[in-house]
């Protein structure tokens, strides 16, 4: 394990964003800058809010110095606007810079190369404000071709032989606000390993969303009765919260979730939770059950949100998932055997 990477995980605030509240302090820079970024296996994009960044949206963040990195080095200084969807746009700088990182012995170790990636200098929509983390790092699917110049932290890593196995596995533990990613093995302590199921990957190449980690999910329950939904790619996001697809899929499974919608979809009181279903997951033949206090958002003490969503500009029956599901197991991405472990925790 003294070849692998450990990145300690914390809890940030919950918000209805639709992104993941769990970060890592990395170091990123000469000396070392400690930012929270989130690791992110739903994008191909690796950036950090920048020093240059003024407005509301990054000032809610820690901001990345370049002219205090000795080692940084400016790619492109021409900015570019990137399109987040519904999240809005981000004006970035192409730069490069050196990570500072825990190994599995706990002694310190930086990337040999300057990793490329993304400087936000600006954020349109209000979106980015609510992010609980300062930065994203992009672990991309072994289907993922690469455009552009934004690199992968983890197959920098596996390049300078400083990881053992091309793999980043997870454990979050909600109750105590604590997780862990590991990069280069699994860490069997935290899992029953007679309950590790391997999904394999569906080649997602060709697709302009080849950096996503596709499975087959054989169906959605409700109460163990098949919801009546199409769905095709089932993607396991370490970078999202809720459940997210395309307006037909989402409003079907709302639909059913909701008993044809005689319950609401946000709730005033814990009590009301009782009168939801439980919901599964059928994955490889294994039911993944949740309790409505899993798959609702708990937001503040008073309101209780239904994490099933809407995300516009998905294909047709793709179905997305964070932690609300991730949560519950320990879950394994395996680039260099292209398929996912889903186990039960310890």
């Amino acid at each position: 394990m003294s070849q692998g990477i450990v990145f300690p995980l914390t809890l940030g605030k919950l918000t209805d964003d639709g992104a993941t509240p769990w970060g890592s302090e990395m170091g990123l820079g000469t000396p070392e800058q400690r930012l929270k970024f989130m690791i992110d296996s739903g994008t191909d994009n690796t950036w950090v809010t920048a020093k240059a960044c003024t407005t509301n949206a990054c000032l809610a963040h820690g901001r990345f110095n370049a002219e205090q990195s000795a080692s940084y080095e400016v790619l492109d200084p021409k900015p570019v606007q990137k399109d987040f969807g519904p999240w809005g746009t981000m004006t970035v700088v192409m730069g490069a810079d050196v990570f500072t990182l825990v190994r599995a012995d706990r002694n310190l170790v930086k990337t040999q190369e300057k990793m490329h990636f993304e400087a936000a200098i600006h954020y349109t929509g209000c979106r980015f404000q609510e992010l609980a983390c300062d930065g994203g790092v992009a672990i991309p699917s072994p289907y993922w071709k690469k455009q552009g110049v934004t690199e992968a932290l983890m197959l920098q890593l596996i390049k300078d032989g400083k990881i053992e196995k091309p793999l980043a596995s997870f454990w979050m533990d909600t109750a105590k606000a604590v997780g862990e990613c590991t990069f280069g093995f699994d860490d069997a302590r935290r899992y029953k390993p007679e309950t590790l199921q391997w999904l394999s990957l569906q080649d997602m190449s060709g697709s302009s969303l080849d950096y996503l980690w596709s499975v087959k999910l054989d169906a959605f329950l409700v109460d163990g009765e098949k919801a009546e939904a199409t769905m095709g790619n089932f993607v396991l996001d370490s970078g999202s919260s809720f459940f997210k697809g395309p307006s037909d899929l989402i409003d079907s499974l709302v639909r059913v979730v909701t008993r044809n919608g005689a319950l609401p979809t946000y709730v005033s009181s814990e009590k009301a939770l009782d009168a939801y279903p439980e919901i599964s997951l059928l994955l490889g033949g294994r039911r993944y059950p949740l309790v409505p206090r899993q798959y609702f958002l708990k937001l503040n003490e008073e309101y209780w949100e239904l994490g099933i969503q809407t995300l516009a500009g998905m294909p047709d029956g793709m179905l997305l998932v964070g932690s609300i599901f991730l949560d519950t197991v320990y879950t394994i991405f395996d680039y260099g055997e292209k398929r996912i472990g889903l186990a039960e925790r310890n």
